[in-house]
This record gives C-alpha cells, sequence and structure tokens, in this order.
C-alpha cells in the first residue's frame, strides 16, 4: 500500500509537466496552423483576383481586336490548315498593312493593360501576330510545348490558363482565349500577365515565419512560467497540508492527553488511598469498583478514538426496521429523563426498512438523542424524530430536531472535530465517532442550529427491501 501510494504521489506531482507539455504544444500548434491558414487563405484569395482580372484583360483584348472585324488572315488560314505553305502565307502578310495595324493593336492593348505580351495565334498554335515583335510570323509559338494542355482546350473553344512563370525575378501567368468567328474557333489570343502578388506573398511569408518564431517563443516563455507557477503552488499547498497535520495531530494529542489525565488522577487518588492501611475494606472494596470504572472509562476513550481515527471497515448491514429501534431507546430515556422533557417520534403508514448495522445503529441513534436532551433548557423542551421515505430515491431521512439551546455559527463549523466539546465532562468523540459510523454504512449526516432555537439533525441510510 505505501508502495502504490508514492507511485500515486509521484504520479501527480508529474502532473505539472504533463499540463504544462500539454498546453504548450496545443498552443504552438493553433498558432502556426492558424498563421499557415491564413497565409493559404490569402493565396488562394489572390490567385482567384489574378485569375479573374486576367480573364476581364482578355475578354477587352478579344473585343478590341474584333473591332472593327476579325483579322481577314484567321479566316483564311483556318479554310487551308492542311495546307504545308501556311508558315509562307502567315510571313508574307506581315508585309501588308492588313498585319501592321492588328500589331499596332495588339501593342495598344499591351500597353493599356500593362500586359508582358500579347500574341495571336492560329489554332495549330503559328504566330500570326506579337506585340513586342519579337517573332517571326509564321513560326511556332515557343510555349506551344510547354501549355499544349491549354491550347489545345483554346483551339475547343474553351478559355484556358496556365499557373504562373518566372522572367528575371518577376512572374507572369499565361492564358488563351479562342477567337470566334460564327461557330468556329479561327484563332486563339496569347496573354502574358505579370503577377505581383507572388513577389508580395514571398515577403510576407518571411514576415510571418518571423513573427511565428517570435510567438512560438513567447508562448514557451508563458508555458514555461505557468510550470514554476504550478510547482510553486502544489508545493505550498504540500507545504500547507503538512503544516495542517501537524497542528491537527497537536490538537488531537492535547485532547487525548486531557482525557486520559482525567481518569488517570482518580485512579491514582483511589489507589493510593486503598493502599493505606488505615483505609477500611469496605472503603477499599469502594475504591476498587471506582478504579474499574474509570480503567473501563480509559478504554472507552481509546477504542472511540481508535474508531475515529481510522477509516472504519464496511459494516455488515442487514434490514432493520428503524421504528423499533427508536422506540426502545426513547422507552429507555424516558425512565432517566425529567418529566419536562418530551421525546415524540412520527413513522410513516408503512413500516420503514434501512439497510444498516444494528450496533451501530442504536449507538448513533442513542447519541444524538443524548444531545438533543442535554441541549434543552432546565426548563425542559421537547425532542422530536421524524422518519420520512423517499421511494423514488431509496433514501430514508432520520430528522432529530429538539428545542434546545441551539449551537453558534462558530462551533458548529468545529462539531465534527476529534476532542472538541463545548460540555463540561464531554469527551468531543460522539459526533466524529457517529459522523465515521454513517460513512461505514454509506450513511450521511446533516446538523443545522440557530441559536435559541434549537438543532435539527438529518442523517439518511439507504433504504432496506
Amino acid at each position: 500500500m505505501k508502495i502504490a501510494g508514492t507511485r500515486q504521489l509521484l504520479s501527480f506531482k508529474r502532473l505539472p509537466i504533463r499540463v504544462t507539455i500539454i498546453i504548450l504544444l496545443g498552443s504552438l500548434l493553433v498558432f502556426n496552423l492558424s498563421g499557415w491558414y491564413w497565409m493559404r487563405s490569402f493565396e488562394i484569395s489572390k490567385e482567384t483576383d489574378s485569375q479573374q482580372q486576367l480573364e476581364m484583360v482578355a475578354s477587352s483584348v478579344n473585343n478590341a481586336i474584333r473591332t472593327p472585324q476579325i483579322p481577314s488572315i484567321l479566316p483564311y488560314v483556318h479554310r487551308f490548315v492542311a495546307l504545308e505553305n501556311i508558315p509562307e502565307i502567315l510571313e508574307r502578310n506581315s508585309e501588308t498593312t492588313h498585319f501592321k495595324s492588328t500589331q499596332e493593336r495588339l501593342l495598344w492593348q499591351r500597353q493599356n493593360f500593362n500586359l508582358q505580351d500579347i500574341a495571336l495565334l492560329t489554332t495549330g498554335g503559328l504566330i500570326v501576330a506579337d506585340s513586342n515583335n519579337n517573332t517571326i510570323p509564321g513560326d511556332l509559338s515557343p510555349f506551344a510545348a510547354l501549355d499544349t494542355e491549354a491550347m489545345d482546350k483554346a483551339s475547343h473553344g474553351e478559355l484556358a490558363s496556365i499557373k504562373f512563370y518566372r522572367v528575371k525575378d518577376q512572374y507572369y501567368r499565361r492564358l488563351y482565349l479562342p477567337i470566334r468567328d460564327g461557330d468556329s474557333v479561327v484563332g486563339i489570343i496569347q496573354l502574358s500577365m505579370q503577377i505581383p502578388y507572388i513577389a508580395e506573398l514571398r515577403s510576407i511569408r518571411v514576415q510571418a515565419a518571423l513573427q511565428s518564431i517570435i510567438g512560438s517563443l513567447i508562448i514557451i516563455v508563458i508555458g514555461m512560467t505557468i510550470f514554476r507557477l504550478i510547482k510553486r503552488t502544489l508545493k505550498a499547498e504540500e507545504t500547507l497540508m503538512q503544516t495542517t497535520r501537524i497542528e491537527a495531530m497537536g490538537s488531537m494529542t492535547a485532547g487525548i492527553a486531557h482525557e486520559i489525565r482525567n481518569p488517570l488522577t482518580a485512579i491514582q487518588a483511589l489507589a493510593e488511598e486503598a493502599a493505606d492501611q488505615m483505609t477500611p475494606v469496605s472503603q477499599c472494596r469502594q475504591n476498587a469498583n471506582d478504579i474499574l470504572t474509570e480503567t473501563k472509562r480509559l478504554a472507552d476513550i481509546t477504542d472511540n478514538f481508535l474508531t475515529m481515527a481510522k477509516n472504519p471497515d464496511v459494516l455488515n448491514c442487514d434490514d432493520i426496521n428503524i421504528e423499533h429501534v427508536i422506540e426502545s431507546i426513547i422507552r429507555l430515556l424516558k425512565k432517566g429523563n425529567a418529566p419536562n422533557i418530551n421525546i415524540n417520534a412520527v413513522f410513516p403508514k408503512n413500516p420503514c426498512i434501512i439497510r444498516a448495522n444494528a450496533k451501530a445503529l442504536q449507538q448513533i441513534i442513542l447519541n444524538l438523542l443524548l444531545n438533543a436532551t442535554q441541549a434543552l433548557p432546565e426548563t425542559g423542551g421537547d425532542v422530536t424524530i421524524i422518519v420520512q421515505n423517499n421511494p423514488q430515491t431509496d433514501i430514508t431521512e432520520i430528522t432529530i430536531r429538539d428545542t434546545g439551546v441551539g449551537i453558534a455559527p462558530k462551533t458548529l463549523e468545529r462539531i465534527f472535530e476529534p476532542f472538541f466539546s463545548t460540555k463540561k465532562n464531554g469527551t468531543g468523540l460522539g459526533l466524529p465517532l457517529t459522523r465515521a459510523l454513517l460513512q461505514s454504512m454509506n450513511a450521511s449526516c446533516k446538523i443545522k442550529s440557530k441559536e435559541g432555537k434549537g438543532t435539527t439533525v438529518s442523517i439518511e441510510f439507504p433504504t432496506g427491501k
């Protein structure tokens, strides 16, 4: 048992470390995950905005190129897409007035929308014209091999884009927009647009990483502070518990010494008188009887203290008719009480059976009734016992109410304290022993009192069958 208790204590002492680690890891996880979620949300939002902006620009460029009409070269090439001399046709077209007009429109749109490049392509990916004039008409687009899937979608009438690409520390996105002539797709507009949010995002990521490191360090410092506070609190509680135990042991030791000293003093005086040769035989016999009485009193004090000090084992309980027990104790008390003391009992119509130990139950009821009668003034008073059975909770309540002088609030707080008594010859073990016996029978006790109005004691027992 001692080893198990020590292990539990060590486990409890490790609790602050575990709690601190859990709080620390949880805080770090929530802090960093929330930062990652915010960054990802920002990135998705920026990507969505960039895509929408690029689509709006592409739509505007498409309308501008088609005004007043689609470049005539596109429908012409589309009709002869199988010809092998299309690159030559496109190259000859670059010398015409229509080509220069188309290229001027592309250049104006690029500058107007701050684009990297605008290229006009055939559905097969051949260059018709571009705003930067960096490519030869009739050549295959330099991005044809990279953006095959996107160009294929555009040639079938779908808007397509790629994520982004990098040129001299700048990031761009390409978008492919189909050019329709009636129901047919006769060409493709290729747009390249700078994506500023990539650089911004990288800058924000660096700042977020620094903030995450600083925040994590702060959380670690807070966690270590909490750990130290918990350790100090537990240490203070342990010190307080030790101090309380020492004070309780001192109080109990003083009470035991006080209670034992009086019988020992009487025994010593009676023994000395009996040992005197001048003492008559009859007096010696009386002294011997008194010594036996005081010795029994010492034994009772010791037994009651041991029963109260340790947690009594669970007593063997039987089904007992509480009415019979109370009536027998009342008859016994009425023989010795003054005539101006009235003891009355109120029982339910049906027999009230409780689960209790017969010997312990008699001791408890007798002790409580004696306390109630002794609390009455010299002019007398009433003691009422009420037994109530609650079928819903299987609890039987026994209430003992007196019209005595009552108990002061400060005294009421200490009535279950061992060796505390307001009676002149009281041992202060009656109520502590009563509570210990009740706990051993799975019963409970409550006491309410007002000075000058009396005291009410309620005890609850499990209902028997």
